[in-house]
């Protein structure tokens, strides 16, 4: 099959999203078929066609350094050219990803060529807090284009039982498939040589490091974290609690700096800010910890945590608060050790990873087997290659948009 995969995502810079559009359509060219990525802009000074991995990557311009407006509106002109270009060279599948209002009309290009549809839900958006126009836009295409592009699509992917019965009850005729958070399973592995250099890179020595490599959302638990790691502190404990990533402009965030003060960690505290992925392989590497510390938010119970996947490929031992479909794919006390979204809970399951070794020793082979088994972007690619074949030969064609 010829399936092309269309993005707004910078395919340059690592990311949960361009690591799932990457992991689902390298995927589709394991098992054979011709895929191509379709994006807007690119960022970074190159071509605008190239072959990686397998796949044949496609941008609509470069970006413009004098007007990102400018470039932004060019690079959906451009995306949709490419895509009518695809369609019209006897294209067998267009892929949507996590698409708003503006995948309507790429939709209508391919039902105007035969070009049977999926469409990619990895989260839902919630009405912005703050009388954003920018945040309010953003949420009403998301929305707008879910419910008008689902009941179209022959196809539809989402990532987490939430989204699976949001887009059922939209679009109840069409047939839906669940494929989790993937990951990169040969990519993402223990290296104890890397842990050693993360290791002297940051003057940690031999102490139990605990770990957080996520973005600072709010929603992720960083001050759930800090405040755990405080209690530990305060009964003796020894650690030292490594923290990546940085606050984001696009949404309510912690900030770390802030609540190392407030907590009184200083003295135990490594803040890396945002590390680039040959970083944070080895940075994984080196945690004797690593923490998901989600909160109950909607945006947890849409989005299943890329996260998980990578910590869990990496064979170290985990712990993460039971929220949303986590528990779904690991065991407490055989994969991961699951807690409650609370303080005590947290610093609980921390507290026994420290000093049990036996434990951790458990935790650790059976993460990697975990990851091998549901998260592997392999089996992923097996699973959508069959629907979408099934599909191609039986499935209904588009109604008329």
């Amino acid at each position: 099959m010829k399936i092309a995969v269309v993005a707004f995502v910078d395919f340059d810079q690592y990311s949960a999203a361009k690591s799932r559009v990457q992991l689902l359509a390298r995927g589709l060219a394991l098992r054979g078929h011709e895929v191509h990525v379709v994006l807007p802009i690119r960022y970074t000074s190159g071509p605008l066609y190239t072959v990686s991995e397998g796949l044949h990557v496609h941008w609509g311009i470069s970006v413009r350094t004098d007007s990102i407006a400018r470039s932004r509106l060019e690079g959906r002109l451009g995306l949709l050219l490419l895509v009518k270009r695809l369609c019209a060279a006897r294209l067998d599948w267009l892929v949507l990803y996590n698409m708003g209002i503006e995948g309507v009309l790429m939709l209508a290009i391919a039902s105007a060529y035969g070009v049977k549809v999926a469409s990619e839900y990895c989260d839902v958006w919630s009405p912005p807090l703050a009388p954003n126009v920018y945040k309010w836009t953003r949420y009403l295409s998301h929305e707008l284009g879910m419910k008008l592009i689902s009941r179209h699509a022959n196809l539809n992917i989402v990532i987490s039982k939430f989204i699976e019965a949001k887009v059922t009850q939209i679009a109840p005729t069409r047939k839906t498939i669940l494929i989790p958070q993937l990951v990169d399973c040969e990519k993402f592995r223990y290296d104890q040589s890397a842990a050693l250099l993360c290791r002297n890179k940051w003057k940690i020595g031999s102490d139990f490091i605990i770990a957080y490599i996520l973005s600072h959302y709010h929603y992720n638990g960083l001050r759930l974290l800090m405040s755990a790691c405080a209690l530990l502190a305060s009964e003796g404990e020894s650690f030292k609690l490594l923290i990546s990533g940085a606050p984001s402009s696009y949404g309510e965030c912690d900030d770390a700096v802030e609540l190392v003060s407030y907590y009184n960690l200083s003295d135990r505290t490594i803040l890396t800010g945002w590390i680039p992925l040959d970083e944070v392989i080895p940075t994984m590497c080196a945690a004797n910890c690593l923490v998901l510390p989600k909160l109950n938010h909607i945006a947890n119970l849409a989005a299943g945590p890329t996260v998980l996947a990578e910590y869990l490929a990496m064979g170290r031992p985990i712990v993460a608060t039971r929220v949303g479909d986590i528990s779904m794919y690991v065991h407490d006390e055989e994969d991961v050790l699951l807690c409650e979204p609370e303080i005590v809970s947290l610093a609980n399951q921390i507290r026994r990873i420290i000093h049990d070794h036996a434990l951790r020793q458990t935790l650790e082979f059976n993460a990697r087997n975990a990851a091998l088994k549901h998260f592997d972007y392999r089996i992923a690619g097996e699973l959508l290659d069959l629907s979408l074949s099934q599909s191609l030969s039986i499935g209904p064609e588009i109604p008329g948009i």
